[in-house]
């Protein structure tokens, strides 16, 4: 099963027999179930090779994920010391449901935002770190919940030795940094991307420069370690708006600096591409790593 619309051309070149497009967590169940045991409904039900299946609008029913296989592999493994595992509490992106981040290149129908309840985040959470006592859990989500600093705030569910990891809006306050820092949740990600307000507004990043620095100074005065990027080479940018950035960094070089620097990526599905007729972007070019793939 994949997100990418790759599963035409592996039917064609017999690489795979079944393709499954999308959230295929109930569909494949079904597949497998009539598969297995040659039950006649399954010619009828799965007559085409490629089978789309629609986002879960209820992500309440879906099973706790399942690590046994993974770790009893894992310890076969003398060399593999990274005791960790991955988790979910929600689907699509609130703020991408309502603006995109222009070079973001989740497809649209998958984008619509959708949430576990509290009980359900809260059992799924507990469930998983008392049976595998992972030293990390990495947050699948495209997007922290909105209530969750709340929730994390009303019960304490990660032991101290486990550590959770989140991608988060800048928008979170001091308060909301300070309750995921008393969850172990010490690590995270947020797109900053840049301190030109005017950038920001072209990358529609629903942020600005000021509040951009108000988060690092946030983190790290609570001793958050913050992995962002700041991104260059964007459409329609100019020298104006890295003179005035280059104002602010002598003043705020005591801050988390950016885990990486590189050029935005026009990726597949993001509005920079679906623009790319009208907004002709210049030295447009492909990954190195396309040599060896292409």
């Amino acid at each position: 099963a994949s997100f990418a619309p790759k599963g035409t051309s592996l039917l064609q070149h017999g690489t795979v027999d079944y393709y499954l497009y999308g959230e295929a967590e109930t569909i494949f169940i079904q597949f497998c179930d009539l598969f297995l045991n040659n039950n006649s409904e399954f010619k009828k039900n799965f007559q085409e090779k490629y089978i789309i299946c629609p986002p879960n609008e209820n992500l309440n029913p879906l099973p706790i994920p399942d690590f046994t296989d993974y770790f009893d592999q894992k310890e076969k493994l003398w060399f593999f010391n990274n005791h960790s595992i991955v988790f979910e509490s929600s689907r699509g992106c609130w703020h991408g449901s309502s603006k995109q981040c222009s070079f973001c290149g989740h497809q649209k129908e998958y984008m619509t935002y959708r949430e576990k309840d509290r009980e359900k985040t809260k059992t799924e959470l507990e469930t998983l770190i008392r049976i595998y006592k992972p030293e990390k859990v990495y947050s699948a989500d495209f997007i922290m919940p909105k209530h969750l600093p709340t929730f994390f705030k009303d019960i304490k569910i990660i032991p101290e030795k486990t550590q959770l990891f989140y991608e988060v809006s800048p928008q979170l306050s001091y308060t909301e940094l300070n309750t995921l820092k008393n969850n172990n949740i010490t690590r995270i990600q947020s797109g900053l991307e840049t301190f030109s307000d005017d950038l920001l507004v072209l990358l529609q990043k629903g942020t600005n420069s000021i509040n951009n620095l108000r988060f690092l100074r946030d983190c790290e005065s609570l001793s958050i370690n913050i992995y962002w990027n700041f991104l260059h080479s964007i459409p329609e940018e100019s020298p104006k708006h890295y003179e005035a950035i280059r104002n602010v960094l002598p003043h705020i070089y005591h801050l988390h600096p950016p885990f990486d620097v590189r050029p935005i990526t026009i990726t597949r599905y993001s509005p920079l591409y679906n623009q790319l007729q009208t907004r002709e972007p210049t030295n447009l070019t492909y990954y190195d790593s396309f040599e060896y793939i292409f």
